[in-house]
């Protein structure tokens, strides 16, 4: 599955725990935080998931280090996933092209 975060309306990590709340397999109970996002990227989705954050540099501007914080985040989970073969993939894209 693909999902699209569109990043001229993430403006803040709230905002993008609201956008990453809405994909399909996050829990209802998604905690919002660093240790939860975590968790279900590396375990809690059923089904591999690639992630593009389209338009990620307005993102990256108006959030500044907390932007570098998620991304960081995610491509460690990228790399976790990708050698683990017990664990859903999980792929991310900015602005379409693999990270």
């Amino acid at each position: 599955m693909e999902a699209h975060i569109d990043g001229r309306i993430i403006k803040t990590t709230d905002d993008f725990y609201e956008a990453f709340a809405r994909i399909e397999g996050v829990p209802s109970w998604f905690g919002r935080n660093l240790d939860a996002l975590w968790d279900t990227v590396t375990g809690l989705l059923e089904k591999p998931v690639t992630l593009d954050w389209r338009d990620f540099q307005a993102s990256r501007d108006a959030m500044g280090p907390d932007f570098e914080t998620l991304i960081e985040l995610l491509l460690q989970a990228q790399a976790e996933t990708a050698s683990a073969p017990d664990r859903v993939r999980f792929e991310l894209k900015l602005d379409g092209q693999p990270s």
